[in-house]
């Protein structure tokens, strides 16, 4: 299979021309922003850094409940890490926060509010249906 030659000619030049660089830079930049937002509502995962994703463990009240949906009900998308998972799963669990998906960081800052209110939620005591 064949590059198509226009997207080599752009790659050339974004690199030749440095822009390419600016560009990393940028969003090294954001995800070390977004990164740190996370960390203010959620100290647990502070030994993570400059990804576009972060691990955050599901609070084990939570393992038998479809967070994935509980979440999306309160308009947060998430992902359990079952969806990513290949061979053995870990006793713990764990919810992938993709930091690049919101908008605005004030939109990811909302969510994560929202995400930490059901964590700290008595939420898990009420049925629901699904």
């Amino acid at each position: 299979m064949k590059t198509a030659s226009l997207n080599s000619e752009t790659a050339g030049e974004l690199i030749y021309s440095g822009t390419a660089q600016k560009i990393i830079q940028q969003k090294r930049i954001e995800a070390a922003a977004r990164s740190e937002i996370c960390k203010s509502y959620f100290p647990e995962i502070a030994a993570q850094t400059l990804g576009f994703s972060l691990w955050l463990p599901l609070p084990e009240m939570f393992y038998e409940i479809d967070f994935e949906h509980l979440a999306q009900k309160h308009g947060i998308s998430i992902c359990h890490f079952h969806r990513f998972l290949v061979g053995d799963a870990d006793a713990q669990q764990y919810l992938r926060i993709a930091l690049s998906s919101p908008n605005s960081k004030e939109e990811l800052a909302h969510g994560l509010s929202i995400l930490r209110d059901l964590f700290t939620s008595d939420i898990h005591e009420k049925s629901f249906c699904i």
